[in-house]
């Protein structure tokens, strides 16, 4: 029943390293003044014969489930036997924070004591995604073109789209992401969801006040596998020991297994409030957590003029997204209420993490003929600058923005934190078709990673800047 805490997202990549390694991302800022280290294990398809077939998955290293739960189906991913295989290169995100990454290091104004693992909540998430893949791409030369994410790293990803749009961009136009595969994802408001019921109240007792992490949900090992490996068809085998209880499906791991692989981590408890709108108070009436609404997204975030095409993925049996939500779920993102890329995988050992139990019967749905319709999305109009550059970058005072136009438009220029706040503006004007520069006092900004987006009727192009 926890389904908030697999969060693994993926992206098409291409590379050239032909053995597993690491990547660490030091000092990763969040927030102002509060900092993450992340660790990426990169699992590599060392089966290749050519770079045209190679694979790899960078797997961030996250909370509840580790990195370390993405391996099954990169094996299987990998494996010799599907040559024909459509996509087999993708970064994979969980939840940042445990396994091989670090702890959140600053100050937390807000409860006058060190900032803590509880102290995140999904907003922070989707700006340590955002800025981990900018990371690959500027320093590892990574390009993405599919995203993926399972559970709440589904949401996860619905949310980085959600805050694109309202910026007036998409993960196309920012990262060249064409394509979102959504395994299982969590459903967020305004639509229901039958799980936030009794279901989501099965985890309280596992939330603790930890004096190093805050308020956390910690699954024991041997727990671990019934969250997550049994289905609302309550599967129960011939000769089955436990009676009138349904067993695991098929191909999961048992307690023993799932210790051993190190599959399971620790969960920032008040994201599971978050999800369902619910206040912490619940649990403590002193905490200094806010409440927050349930999380939400927008309508048709995932309709052609958004550019990119949203596929989900559902387990006939998973008692915690019922493919009936994922419809209602895929009809809301993208307003098509035929179900083009709404797909299910079928059978009895389908259940909440199928893709850890049963990868083949997701590897083999990815791999069908045409799985991957060409993108139809329309192009809001031509790129507004055939090049946008930042001097200097880093910056401390001042920065000038230098853009081109290939025709004449009116622009606007934004500077935005990594939560996809609005810090700083200029305003509007029209300018002439032409090399053009715009000046502006960032001396007031607090350092950390910001956003630069140039934005007209014609199009988006947004940059990094670093202020230090």
């Amino acid at each position: 029943a926890v389904f908030a805490l697999l969060a693994f997202t993926a992206i098409q990549l291409r590379g050239q390293t032909s053995m597993n390694y690491n990547i660490m991302i030091e000092d990763l800022e969040f927030q102002p003044g509060v900092t993450i280290d992340i660790n990426i294990n990169v699992y590599v398809n060392e089966n290749a014969t050519n770079w045209a077939n190679h694979g790899k998955i960078f797997a961030i290293e996250g909370m509840a489930h580790t990195a370390n739960c993405w391996k099954p189906f990169a094996e299987k991913l990998f494996e010799r036997s599907n040559p024909e295989l459509e996509i087999n290169e993708f970064f994979a995100i969980d939840m940042p924070g445990r396994g091989g990454s670090g702890l959140p290091e600053g100050w937390n104004s807000l409860s006058n004591d060190e900032f803590k693992l509880a102290d995140m909540y999904l907003e922070d998430y989707v700006s340590v995604i955002r800025q981990s893949i900018h990371y690959l791409i500027d320093e590892h030369n990574v390009r993405p073109n599919t995203i993926m994410g399972h559970s709440l790293g589904g949401l996860e990803v619905i949310l980085f789209q959600d805050m694109l749009v309202k910026e007036g961009t998409n993960m196309r136009k920012e990262l060249g992401i064409k394509n979102a595969i959504l395994l299982a994802p969590a459903i967020p408001a305004p639509l229901t969801w039958s799980f936030l019921g009794i279901g989501s109240a099965q985890l309280i007792p596992f939330a603790w006040d930890s004096p190093e992490y805050g308020w956390i949900l910690d699954i024991p090992f041997y727990l671990w596998p019934w969250n997550f490996f049994t289905n609302t068809c309550c599967y129960f085998p011939p000769g089955n020991p436990y009676g009138y209880t349904p067993a695991m499906v098929p191909g999961a791991p048992n307690a023993a297994t799932v210790l051993a692989k190190g599959y399971n981590s620790i969960e920032a408890g008040p994201l599971l409030f978050h999800m369902a709108g619910l206040p912490i108070t619940i649990l403590d009436p002193n905490t200094h957590h806010p409440t927050r609404p349930r999380f939400s997204a927008e309508k048709g975030i995932f309709t052609p003029r958004h550019g990119v095409e949203l596929t989900i993925i559902a387990d006939e049996f998973d008692k915690m997204m019922h493919p009936d939500e994922e419809m209602a779920l895929y009809e809301y993102l993208t307003n098509d209420k035929h179900g083009n890329g709404l797909h299910v995988v079928e059978g009895e050992e389908t259940c909440h993490d199928t893709h850890i139990s049963d990868p083949h019967a997701v590897v083999a749905l990815l791999n069908k003929p045409g799985f991957f319709k060409s993108l139809t999305a329309k192009e809001d109009g031509p790129a507004i600058a055939s090049t946008l550059s930042i001097i200097p970058n880093p910056a401390n005072d001042n920065v000038n923005i230098n853009f081109m136009l290939g025709e004449d438009t009116c622009v606007g220029l934004g500077i935005y934190d990594s939560r996809g706040a609005l810090m700083m503006s200029s305003a509007e004007a029209t300018y002439d078709a032409g090399d053009h520069c715009i000046s502006l006092d960032i001396g007031s900004l607090p350092p950390g990673m910001y956003f630069c987006k140039l934005q007209s009727n014609s199009g988006t192009i947004v940059k990094k800047l670093i202020i230090q």
